[in-house]
C-alpha cells in the first residue's frame, strides 16, 4: 500500500487454496486503505464463481477481473435480462437501433 501502488489485487481463488481467507484479506486491505488514507483500490481477481464475486465486494473490493464464464453467470437472471431488454427498447425508441452512445 506504501509503494504508491493505484490497484492491490488479490487473487482470491488462490489464496483460498493455499489455505488463507482471501475475503478476510479483503477487508483487512479495505480498512487500512481508509485508515491510512491511502489512494489505492482493491482489484479482486481470479474468481471460480458467482459466489466468490459477491463475496469480495461485500469484503471491500472496488472492482473485480473474472472469466467470461462467471461475468455470464453473473448476469443471467431474469430480472437483469428484462432490464437490459426494457433500457435497449426504450434507447431503440427514442435514438433508432443502429445509435450508440459514441455516435451522439
Amino acid at each position: 500500500l506504501a509503494a504508491g501502488a493505484d490497484y492491490i489485487a488479490p487473487y482470491t481463488n488462490r489464496i483460498g487454496n493455499l489455505g488463507n481467507g482471501p475475503f478476510e484479506l479483503m477487508a483487512h486491505l479495505s480498512n487500512r486503505i481508509v485508515e491510512d488514507g491511502y489512494d489505492c483500490k482493491i482489484l479482486a481477481a481470479s474468481f471460480k464463481g458467482v459466489q466468490q464475486v459477491r463475496d469480495a465486494f461485500n469484503a471491500g473490493s472496488q472492482a473485480i477481473t473474472a472469466p467470461v464464464s462467471v461475468l455470464k453467470a453473473i448476469f443471467e437472471n431474469p430480472s437483469i435480462s428484462k432490464a437490459v431488454t426494457d433500457f435497449n427498447n426504450d434507447w431503440y425508441s427514442v435514438y433508432g437501433e443502429d445509435k450508440g452512445l459514441c455516435d451522439m
